[in-house]
């Protein structure tokens, strides 16, 4: 749910930007957080089918830490946004 609504957020928030015409780039952080949260997600499944086909025994407790992982950067990665967004409203104004 959190990793939603940050995604919702940004989504707002850029369209805010956007009509404000202030430009606003993807941080590296969100990019890299992206491709984490890619590779949690092939290696969440991958860890379910093995664990389905009895070919390994799943500690879920990995799958849990994967997936609080991902929520703790979407966190950052959203506060990061609306301070770059405080940053660029705060010099329009200069």
């Amino acid at each position: 749910v959190l990793i939603v609504l940050r995604d919702v957020f940004v989504t707002v928030l850029r369209s805010i930007i956007h009509r404000q015409n202030l430009t606003f780039n993807t941080s590296r952080f969100a990019k890299s957080k992206t491709l984490i949260q890619l590779i949690s997600i092939h290696c969440i499944v991958l860890l379910l089918i093995l664990d389905e086909f009895y070919l390994l025994e799943v500690n879920f407790m990995m799958v849990y830490y994967l997936m609080l992982l991902c929520t703790l950067l979407t966190l950052i990665s959203g506060f990061n946004y609306f301070h770059q967004y405080y940053f660029l409203k705060n010099n329009e104004k200069v």
